[in-house]
């Protein structure tokens, strides 16, 4: 068993996902609302790994957060890939002060699973954090397509079990209708096997637009405090536009001795180091 730290506020009075933290104040994480409770979970089955995922879990609800974060990163290491793994570590690096990686942590929890609402939420406030901080933005530089929202807003896993189930739904009224030579339900058959093609169609490109975000959009996240693109992979090469801040999301483009080409939402193109790069 495994327990996963809860710090999305939710469920308090139904409006603590409304409520943002007071300026200069620390924002509240959930589990701590609630004097750090938690959830009962398998991440790993057992063993060594079992007791490295329980200790980092004592050394976050003690506030041992850089103790913590050394344990799940070691997870990680060991090739243990689960959403509230991830969510745990983002928890533990957000208390840090690391909102970087707190933020990276949390997309690669929604990665697996899209529907974790307190993954979401603790993300959107790292990053309110962030926009406290922040003055000088690149224009366009997160602005993220409709068509990108609309295509992720269902996870891999729900669109392929919706477009199977869409598929045998077709099939079979099709089966029906041709069994049944005339009359109004051989008409309403007709008719509601013509509705579930548009779905099953529809469903079909939201799939692939959802394939294709994961693997060509967003393929990492900027977890350094800043960083500036160049021109080049050199350190002396010109710089492009303003820094980039933690959480920006970014296509990578290419791969040079430690750097990383990205591309931003933008179109803007350019080089940093691989290091401030948290890759999907």
């Amino acid at each position: 068993m495994r327990t996963a730290i809860v710090i999305a506020i939710v469920g308090l009075a139904g409006t603590a996902a409304a409520q943002k933290p007071e300026p200069g104040k620390a924002p509240t994480i959930a589990g701590e609302a609630h004097g750090g409770t938690a959830r009962d979970r398998v991440v790993v089955s057992g063993g060594a790994e079992a007791a490295t995922f329980g200790g980092a879990n004592r050394s976050y609800v003690e506030g041992r957060f850089d103790e913590a974060i050394k344990r799940y990163e070691a997870l990680v290491s060991a090739g243990v890939v689960h959403e509230d793994l991830y969510y745990n570590l983002g928890n533990a690096y957000f208390r840090a002060g690391r909102i970087g990686p707190a933020i990276y942590n949390f997309e690669r929890a929604l990665r697996i699973d899209p529907g974790m609402d307190d993954a979401r939420f603790n993300m959107e406030v790292a990053r309110e954090a962030v926009a406290e901080r922040v003055v000088d933005r690149l224009k366009g530089a997160e602005t993220e397509a409709w068509w990108v929202r609309m295509a992720t807003f269902f996870s891999v896993s729900q669109l392929t079990i919706g477009l199977l189930a869409l598929d045998a739904l077709f099939f079979a009224l099709l089966i029906a209708v041709r069994f049944i030579h005339t009359g109004f339900l051989r008409t309403a058959l007709m008719a509601s096997a013509s509705f579930v093609l548009v779905a099953l169609l529809g469903t079909f490109v939201l799939l692939n637009r959802h394939v294709h975000v994961l693997e060509e959009v967003y393929q990492g996240i900027v977890v350094a405090d800043q960083v500036v693109m160049r021109e080049d992979a050199d350190n002396r090469s010109a710089e492009k536009g303003t820094p980039l801040h933690p959480g920006v999301r970014v296509s990578l483009r290419g791969r040079d001795a430690g750097w990383l080409r990205i591309r931003l939402a933008n179109g803007m193109e350019g080089w940093v180091p691989e290091s401030a790069i948290g890759q999907l």
